[in-house]
């Protein structure tokens, strides 16, 4: 006689619950359950305590509702407005748009479908893409999220999220760390016990980025752009940027869209790690922001009256410092450290009008960077533009009057601090 096998439904398919293991894999996700697709030889695995979900009961229905609960506390902004994943075939790419009502036939732009309990367990279990908007009218927020995306950071974004990690372990901020749906970038989550103002949130979130980048000069300036919320205020009718929900339940079996180590491991207990999150009140917000600015000293270029001793801080230069005057401002890298390197950079950056004119008019702000920079850089060389040529003089007061009277055209200055020897070296051509 058939041996019969305990089944459950998942995303439409029949399957049997064929065995419990343990997991020995490095993620150590503990209990899992071993199960196959009913009348065919197709395996799958699952950790137990997500596999919870599908199977049929008062306990599990009941552990569902809890987790429906928690995701909507922890994640969801607005609930009179929400978008799902398409596939746009003129740009061939998956994007998220508003959910909205139809009229023969066509979309109603500014009617909006409410999200549904239903629509999220849909997301959860894996037949849906969800987009939150985390936004309320009042432009206030419940959470706030830095996105370190590989598209913009290269091959440094685990670097760089670690980075922002370390930088949370040192003032005990309590982060989770999501790894985006694609594998390749993550979202660096700060929950609220209240919703706080957008402006708050981002302050808070520009304070933590600028401490990184001191310990990190990989992070670039575009992750200033890659805050959620998106913006200050949005407009009476806006709603403002979206950021994907997390948990997708698809994703999630690809160990993607999931809370990670500092190895990029998943969590084990997913859910768990949600519940016992900290919550920062407004008060730990505002304190913290205020401690991580004392601790940066970067100024952009039109504040570079305030701008400190770039060698005197943190430390004395006892190596020579070489900087190439062609058609710009050539600095090997390896000569300054990395708190120096990162305000050279600061130096050669200034806010974008634009973006903070749109914002005041309450217009998107959709691909328009706050801040613009016209630095550049190789793997040697930190390249800086002329213009700032008296800036930086300023900057190294020992440069004060020199460049400008003595750096020509294809001639090095060699900069000695501490034996105070300056040598002019013509270049070979």
């Amino acid at each position: 006689m058939a041996k019969k096998f305990r089944t459950f439904k998942m995303n439409d398919l029949l399957y049997e619950l064929v065995a419990f293991g343990k997991d020995f894999s490095l993620a150590d996700q503990g209990k899992v359950a071993i199960f196959r697709e009913q009348n065919s030889n197709s395996y799958g695995v699952m950790p137990v305590a997500e596999l919870g979900q599908y199977l049929s009961g008062s306990k599990n229905n009941a552990l569902l509702e809890k987790r429906l609960a928690l995701y909507k506390k922890r994640f969801v902004g607005r609930t009179d407005v929400y978008a799902h994943r398409y596939y746009n075939k003129k740009i061939a790419k998956d994007i998220y748009a508003p959910v909205v009502t139809f009229k023969d036939g066509r979309p109603q732009p500014e009617h909006w479908v409410p999200l549904t309990d239903n629509e999220l367990k849909k997301h959860l279990i894996g037949q849906q893409f969800l987009g939150f908007y985390p936004m309320f009218p009042d432009n206030t927020t419940k959470y706030l999220v830095i996105d370190i995306d590989g598209h913009h950071e290269g091959d440094k974004w685990k670097e760089i999220t670690n980075s922002i990690r370390s930088v949370c372990q040192k003032w005990t901020i309590p982060v989770l760390v999501e790894l985006s749906q694609s594998g390749q970038g993550c979202h660096i989550w700060f929950f609220f016990k209240n919703p706080v103002n957008a402006v708050i949130a981002r302050s808070f979130g520009d304070a933590l980025l600028k401490v990184t980048m001191a310990i990190n000069p990989n992070l670039s300036f575009k992750a200033f752009d890659r805050l959620f919320p998106s913006q200050d205020v949005v407009s009476e009718k806006g709603i403002g940027n979206l950021i994907a929900g997390p948990l997708q339940g698809e994703r999630r079996r690809e160990a993607k869209s999931v809370f990670v180590d500092e190895n990029f491991f998943p969590l084990r207990d997913q859910w768990q790690s949600l519940e016992n999150i900290e919550l920062l009140s407004e008060k730990q917000i505002n304190i913290l922001t205020r401690n991580l600015n004392s601790q940066s000293s970067f100024h952009l270029f039109e504040e570079q009256e305030a701008q400190t001793n770039l060698l005197k801080e943190p430390m004395q230069i006892n190596q020579p410092l070489a900087i190439i005057r062609s058609n710009a401002l050539y600095i090997k890298k390896d000569e300054v450290n990395r708190h120096q390197l990162t305000q050279l950079k600061w130096l050669a950056s200034f806010r974008n009008p634009q973006f903070y004119e749109k914002q005041r008019l309450r217009l998107s702000t959709f691909n328009e960077p706050r801040i613009i920079n016209v630095f550049d850089e190789t793997n040697r060389y930190l390249i800086l533009p002329r213009g700032i040529e008296d800036e930086l003089a300023g900057i190294i007061p020992i440069l004060s009057g020199l460049i400008s009277q003595y750096l020509e055209e294809k001639f090095m200055l060699i900069l000695t601090v501490g034996f105070i020897v300056i040598r002019l070296v013509l270049l070979m051509l």
